[in-house]
């Protein structure tokens, strides 16, 4: 039996991502949810971070959230991160809102 030299280290790979979009109507108390499709492959796991004026919210981390009071007059975005086993991580920010209605 013979064994072949090590080959070199295999290379991260590439996930496939798209923009996340925010929906839901941007007034205060009201929910918005960060939508992610054509991510892959499957098995994805997706961390958010929600942010009014480009400044990042505390706690605001999962895929909804709802507008407080102090979000009024701001603009919302989402990042969103994907992480997968050999894969690179990616982080893609969503496009701005409207300014938060009251």
């Amino acid at each position: 039996e013979r064994v072949s030299a090590p080959t070199a280290a295999v290379a991260s790979g590439t996930l496939v991502t798209t923009t996340p979009r925010i929906s839901g109507t941007v007034k205060v108390g009201n929910i918005l949810s960060a939508r992610v499709t054509g991510w892959g492959p499957y098995g994805v796991k997706y961390t958010y971070r929600w942010r009014l004026n480009g400044a990042p919210v505390r706690g605001a981390t999962a895929s909804r959230w709802r507008l407080p009071k102090s979000a009024k007059g701001k603009r919302v975005t989402v990042t969103v991160t994907g992480k997968l086993t050999g894969y690179f991580t990616v982080s893609r920010t969503s496009a701005r809102t409207s300014a938060v209605a009251r």
